[in-house]
């Protein structure tokens, strides 16, 4: 594709308001088809654009949301100081009582109130429907909140095998693992050796490697090398360079490790390689593959996928995009967020306020059109996983998706093991001692 260098992230916004606005809109209209308000007995209609809402009148509109925090960095605020100073502390939470919710389309914003606002989960960059009317302040007071419909999901394949305890092992796996960190400090860590034993079958007993023989692909979800780091002389020479630090100054034997352990599990199984953010690839979402020219050994293997993130498969990518929408809200546990992402229909919906990606004047391609049976993120604190039955137009749904966060491995050493016939799952943790 040629190069374009005259997008705007403005255009980033339309497009995805117009991807997503007829979805948006067939879930509210089958939503609030038999709604109707104490001081009215109309049905509410659509108001196309948000400087049209008229007050008094129950209405729902369209647009995007947007999060109006003052404790959120702005770029603009940086380059405009007449004098710089240090780099202020990086913040856990930019969440305060002074915030605002508004929601905007083309034709301006309107800003959001009731007390529904309180106790729903809302993120900039998120398209959905509000059903309301304007107060006389000329906010919107908001009853109800509908997101985009889904297709219909895809059957899960079924297998008629009885199995063993009533587990069936027969049943394709896939096996998860994230935070693989390879340093290059030389450092031996046995628990990196008895994972790779584990996925080709050279240990465990006869049942063991009987259920590993039905894994049917490895998934590193993110950092499989370790973040780079630079000694501050190197950093003040790369100050005077414009190509950065020399090529030298960069230790070779983690990509050597890494190259060896691909080869070694990839001989008995395929392996997606998902970047993250300290792996060497792009920074911006989507990410795109670690290349894998650098990968001498590994890259002659047909069973070796370097794929973007996120990308689209049985997983939803690593978890830059769930520790960025962390800091916007309350919530606590990051498997409720992530219920909240399949909720809203995008993967990455602060992309591009506060999260890097590229400008797409065309497309997005982090909005979920599917339920997915699985969404995954990688490179979490702990392993945490939950069955969340959703559906666009509000209505009671067969349709499920497993999330689950799959812990760092460089800190807790633990794989996860999925059914992809029941959604099944297990949790393999490695340790040192003996």
């Amino acid at each position: 594709k040629g190069l374009n260098y005259a997008s705007q992230y403005a255009s980033l916004y339309f497009v995805r308001l117009n991807l997503l606005r007829p979805r948006v809109l067939a879930a509210a209209q089958k939503r609030w088809s038999t709604v109707s308000c104490k001081q009215s007995d109309s049905l509410p209609q659509h108001v196309p654009r948000v400087v049209d809402v008229q007050t008094g009148v129950l209405c729902y509109i369209i647009g995007t949301v947007f999060l109006d925090m003052s404790e959120k960095p702005n770029i603009l605020d940086e380059v405009s100081r007449e004098e710089w100073t240090a780099l202020p502390t990086p913040k856990n939470k930019y969440v305060s009582e002074k915030d605002a919710v508004l929601l905007e389309d083309e034709s301006g914003r309107i800003v959001l109130t009731g007390d529904i606002i309180k106790t729903t989960v809302f993120m900039t960059g998120v398209i959905a429907a509000l059903l309301g009317s304007e107060n006389q302040e000329g906010e919107f007071q908001v009853l109800d909140v509908c997101y985009a419909a889904f297709d219909p999901q895809p059957p899960l394949p079924i297998s008629t095998d009885s199995g063993i305890n009533g587990c069936n092992i027969y049943h394709p796996w896939i096996a998860l693992v994230s935070g693989l960190n390879f340093e290059g400090d030389g450092q031996y860590d046995m628990r990196y050796e008895l994972l790779r034993d584990f996925l080709t079958g050279e240990s465990g007993t006869f049942q063991d490697q009987l259920k590993i023989s039905h894994i049917s692909r490895l998934v590193i979800c993110g950092n499989t090398m370790a973040q780079l780091h630079v000694s501050a002389e190197t950093l003040q020479k790369a100050k005077l360079k414009f190509h950065g630090p020399d090529p030298n100054e960069y230790n070779e034997w983690v990509v050597d490790t890494v190259d060896q352990f691909l080869v070694s599990v990839g001989q008995s199984m395929p392996v997606d390689v998902v970047p993250g953010a300290t792996d060497p690839t792009t920074s911006f979402l989507p990410q795109q593959p670690i290349h894998s020219s650098i990968f001498h050994s590994a890259c002659n293997l047909t069973s070796l996928s370097m794929v973007t993130n996120p990308y689209t498969a049985t997983v939803g990518g690593t978890r830059q995009s769930l520790d960025d929408m962390y800091k916007m809200t309350n919530v606590a546990e990051g498997v409720d967020l992530a219920s909240e992402v399949l909720k809203w229909g995008h993967v990455a919906p602060t992309a591009p306020d506060t999260l890097p990606c590229y400008p797409f004047s065309q497309n997005d391609p982090m909005v979920i059109t599917v339920r997915p049976h699985l969404y995954i993120i990688g490179n979490q604190t702990k392993f945490d996983t939950k069955v969340i039955e959703l559906c666009g137009d509000g209505e009671p749904t067969l349709e499920t998706t497993r999330v689950i966060l799959v812990p760092s491995f460089s800190n807790t050493g633990t794989v996860v093991l999925v059914n992809l016939a029941t959604l099944d799952y297990k949790t393999v943790e490695f340790g040192t001692c003996i």
